[in-house]
């Protein structure tokens, strides 16, 4: 079992993507209001992702 610190560092370090996947999944199948507050959550974390580092890395892997 993980102890609390370890379930953090993990939150902390898949957050925007994690976020994502979950949103995503639920768009599927919620209407009305709870789908409008998931699309706002989903796009919140998707503005949060630093895509220019993301870029740079996988340049670093690729090259």
């Amino acid at each position: 079992m993980l102890c609390k610190t370890s379930r953090i560092w993990i939150l902390r370090r898949t957050y925007p993507w994690a976020t994502l996947t979950i949103t995503a999944l639920r768009l599927t199948y919620l209407n009305g209001v709870k789908r409008n507050r998931e699309k706002i959550r989903f796009l919140m974390a998707y503005f949060k992702i630093d895509f220019a580092s993301v870029l740079s890395l996988m340049n670093d892997m690729i090259f």
